[in-house]
């Protein structure tokens, strides 16, 4: 049992590493893609808002390319030609995503002048929730079923669009639901506790539109029809689930007023909990239907 144990580990190596190259390819592709000093930032300036952001787009990337590793009894070779088209595509369109959000989320200010003029630690942590969110998005678009190579490139980007676009509007019902103008708060206030909260729920819907959107078939109107319909009837529950918990855990606390004008960082990091940890149990609640 053990010796089996210890092959089967050293057999997956090989993939875990080939995962590493992707995740630096990744990075290498942020840097070279971005208009600033990706060094300075981090080096020069101590800009704790590109931290968080970078930090976040680092996880979203990782976890993508969960979805990228192949299943149990797949042959080497076949599975480093898998890892190789799905992951290349995964680092793009992981890098695509966040210009989408920054344009489509975070659409009524310019998200990276506030992280890097203004190092606004609140729209640090919204642009890293955005990104862990995507990151989850696209583990789930990545464990697709298609009849080939091709046909999984083209599952691959329709099911990325569409869940992109989910991903957007579920952050706009939130902005409509938060009791307060969260863009605003986080432009006009740096708000660090306003960008906690938002990222949180980012990264709440990226979880439940992993659990509607994985191992997806080839057959893409009917399965498009059932992830739009469980991902909006999902994100329903979720806001409410999410308002729900958070009376429970503070009934007497208006976590609108101490967000947004007493900018508590502790209410925005337990919004950010309820947020998180209803997605969880709406998930595996998804997945084990």
């Amino acid at each position: 049992m053990f010796y089996s144990t210890l092959v089967s580990l050293f057999a997956v190596l090989p993939f875990y590493g080939y995962a590493l190259l992707l995740l630096f390819l990744a990075c290498y592709l942020y840097r070279k893609t971005c208009r600033f000093s990706f060094t300075d930032e981090l080096t020069e300036r101590d800009n704790p808002a590109f931290g968080a952001s970078f930090a976040g787009y680092l996880l979203g990337v990782a976890i993508a390319l969960t979805g990228t590793l192949p299943s149990r009894g797949v042959s080497f070779e076949e599975g480093l030609i898998s890892m190789t088209f799905s992951g290349v595509l995964a680092v793009v369109l992981m890098r695509l995503s966040i210009w989408i959000n920054d344009a489509f989320v975070l659409s009524r200010f310019d998200g990276l002048v506030e992280i890097l003029r203004d190092r606004n630690v609140g729209a640090g942590f919204a642009v890293a929730g955005a990104s862990i969110g995507t990151g989850l998005v696209l583990a789930a678009v990545m464990t697709g079923n298609s009849e080939s190579y091709l046909y999984a490139i083209r599952d691959i980007l329709v099911y990325w669009a569409v869940g992109q676009a989910l991903f957007i509007a579920g952050a706009h019902l939130f902005f409509r639901m938060a009791g307060y103008d969260v863009q605003e708060a986080l432009e006009k206030k740096n708000n660090t506790a306003a960008g906690l909260s938002i990222g949180g729920f980012l990264i709440s819907f990226g979880i439940l539109m992993w659990a509607v959107s994985r191992n997806a078939s080839g057959h893409l109107l009917d399965e498009l029809a059932v992830t739009v319909l469980l991902a909006v009837t999902g994100g329903a529950i979720l806001l409410l689930s999410r308002i729900a918990t958070e009376k429970i855990i503070l009934p007497r606390i208006s976590f609108a007023k101490e967000i947004s004008i007493d900018e508590n960082k502790a209410a925005g990091l337990v919004s950010a909990a309820s947020s998180i940890v209803t997605a969880l149990l709406l998930a595996a609640a998804i997945a084990a239907r």
